[in-house]
């Protein structure tokens, strides 16, 4: 009986060498019949009804133990807190570091400049063709970016002690105009602490971008390239549905604490097969068509309208568009979208732009034959050669860019000035 009950209570057989030895009664050393410890088990993944898990996939936020792709991409061993400075009266504290993110050991990282606002966790991300200062758009998206989150005033900026992103903060701060509106700090070498809200987001942006790269890979059955024009897009859309939907220790997202209202605009799922409603409808013929097809990339920041990819490097920029479900008839539309995502999942060159606009690309076309015609009817000459004299946009200017975010740089100015002049 009593071998009987020892193997009940340990498993083994009581001859075994590391059994414990019996004890005397009273000692307080005996198994107690009846009494064990209870196991923590893993908590149960439980999958909601249809409509919640298609509800999830349009973000993937927050994380779902029963969404595999959650699990496959973002999942961690344990949590770890983060502690909540109360400094009310210094400027606002901002950081900024590089990321790197790759498919395999044998691509080449692709670089993502991160950046976080300490105190409510808004957060900027983006891919960036070359770091530092090389890339004369970056500066100018950072401006942009500080002007949504509404820092008009003193701020810190702390970054690690790399020249390339020092660089970088130096253009950013020369952008901002006034001497001592933006205050540079450079971390301690070895302290990762010191940029540890930057380098927290970094893993955080990183698993919301797995996970939807995943997603969009599995339902395309498509593999997407890192150094694609829809990676790039891709990241942008990561960042923004973490400052609208992650909510963070406060009980509100970045976006609510910033705004003091929720997000209600609606989503669809990256990639996503859409058509988009043309922004000159109402300006063209009454038979012709609304809506073109394109994919589904986001929205923007401030504008708040949909971005949809209608053509190869081209973002139509829109306030309505809808779903165009695959159905058992062949539409055109459909297949017209499916050969455009295959472009936008290719490898592209780093220095290829994305070209955002309120036309199509055929509208533009088509803008420029009926000037023509016109021309010809009524004997003028044609408007290209009137084009030829105007001042083109200078590249890396932000009020010349297709989103005007900006004054014009100081390069540009000086370039209008000569232009006026020689006219």
């Amino acid at each position: 009986m009593e071998k009987e009950r020892q193997l009940e209570l340990y498993g083994r057989d009581p001859g075994d060498a590391d059994l414990p030895e019996e004890s005397e009664p009273g000692s307080g050393l005996e198994p107690l019949e009846g009494h064990a410890r209870v196991a923590v088990p893993e908590p149960l993944a439980t999958a909601p009804n249809a409509v919640e898990q298609r509800l999830h996939c349009l973000t993937h936020i927050p994380f779902a133990r029963w969404c595999a792709h959650c699990v496959r991409a973002r999942a961690q061993d344990q949590p770890h807190p983060v502690q909540k400075e109360d400094r009310q009266n210094e400027p606002e504290l901002l950081q900024f570091d590089y990321s790197f993110l790759r498919r395999s050991d044998e691509e080449v990282p692709v670089p993502v400049l991160i950046g976080i606002m300490r105190r409510t966790g808004y957060s900027f991300g983006s891919v960036v063709r070359r770091k530092g200062a090389a890339d004369v758009g970056v500066a100018g998206d950072v401006v942009a970016w500080l002007k949504e989150t509404g820092l008009t005033g003193q701020i810190r900026i702390r970054t690690d002690a790399e020249a390339s992103i020092r660089a970088l903060m130096a253009q950013v701060a020369q952008r901002r105009g006034d001497e001592g509106l933006t205050i540079l700090e450079t971390s301690p070498i070895k302290s990762s602490s010191s940029l540890g809200a930057a380098e927290r987001y970094a893993r955080t942006l990183s698993g919301i971008v797995r996970t939807l790269k995943l997603s969009l890979e599995e339902r395309t059955g498509m593999e997407l390239h890192t150094n694609s024009l829809l990676f790039a897009m891709l990241v942008l859309h990561a960042n923004f549905l973490h400052n609208r939907y992650q909510v963070r220790a406060s009980g509100l997202t970045a976006f609510e604490d910033q705004n003091r209202r929720p997000y209600r605009g609606k989503l669809y799922e990256f990639g996503e097969i859409v058509l988009a409603r043309k922004p000159s409808a109402l300006d063209q013929a009454k038979l012709e068509s609304r809506w073109i097809p394109g994919l589904w990339l986001g929205r923007r920041p401030n504008a708040d309208d949909h971005l949809i990819a209608v053509a190869p490097g081209r973002v139509l920029c829109t306030r309505a568009c809808k779903m165009l479900p695959d159905t058992q008839e062949p539409i055109a539309d459909y297949a017209h979208a499916k050969e455009l995502r295959k472009v936008w999942f290719d490898a592209v060159d780093p220095d290829t732009d994305i070209v955002f606009s309120g036309k199509t690309e055929m509208e533009q076309i088509d803008d420029k034959l009926e000037r023509k015609e016109l021309a010809a009817q009524e004997g003028l000459p044609e408007p290209e050669r009137r084009v030829r004299a105007r001042l083109t946009p200078m590249p890396g200017c932000p009020a010349c860019s297709d989103v005007p975010h900006g004054a014009h740089s100081a390069a540009c100015t000086k370039r209008r000035r000569n232009f006026e002049e020689r006219r």
